[in-house]
């Protein structure tokens, strides 16, 4: 049985999850422009840094000057680039990214729509840490639909065709080296009281 502190250490909080008030569950694909139309300037200057498109300081300072946006960038052409004084090179690869951008589909993901319009909250008291309480009661419901949420909308995460053997892999994995080492535990202990 855990130990329950009688004056709790922890201060109230309160946390709320708050969904999209839509009556429907269902996949939706989309593509990695979709994100990067709503990048502003540095947004898009942050995005391209992490892309290894051998940008340098005066790539991003003309992108920053022109105040391009993501939107913008997607539709620029190397003659745009070109006519904002950008070498040709990282204008070509510019342009190729953006290309890029447009054709990757993100991977589907389920939109867990909520069938009511109220949020769901997660109050957190020191009368819900007494046993039995009522506040108890109600902030394990409430983490439980918290993480049913949660657990709904990270489904969408596991490649369904490949988890399964990648799981029996660790598994496999994981027994045959759990198992070693009980062995060499084993052997451990027997050895010392041969020794004894």
């Amino acid at each position: 049985m855990p130990v329950r502190h009688k004056k709790p250490i922890l201060t109230p909080i309160h946390l709320t999850l708050q969904l999209p008030p839509t009556s429907v569950a269902g996949n939706e694909t989309v593509s990695l422009a979709d994100d990067v139309k709503k990048y502003d300037t540095a947004k898009l200057i942050e995005f391209l840094r992490e892309q290894d498109l051998d940008l340098d300081e005066d790539d991003e300072i003309i992108i920053r000057n022109e105040k391009i946006a993501g939107r913008d960038f997607l539709k620029m052409t190397k003659q745009d680039f070109k006519d904002i004084n950008m070498k040709a090179e990282p204008a070509l690869r510019l342009v190729d990214f953006a290309k890029d951008c447009k054709d990757k589909k993100l991977k589907a993901f389920l939109s867990y729509r909520s069938l009511n319009k109220s949020p769901l909250n997660i109050r957190f008291t020191e009368s819900a840490l007494e046993e039995g309480s009522e506040e108890e009661k109600e902030l394990c419901k409430n983490v439980k639909q918290v993480m049913e949420v949660i657990v709904e909308l990270l489904k969408d995460r596991v490649d369904v065709e490949k988890e399964p053997a990648m799981k029996k892999q660790r598994v496999k994995g994981g027994a045959s080296a759990s198992e070693e080492i009980e062995r060499n535990e084993k052997g451990n202990v027997i050895e010392q009281s041969h020794k004894e």
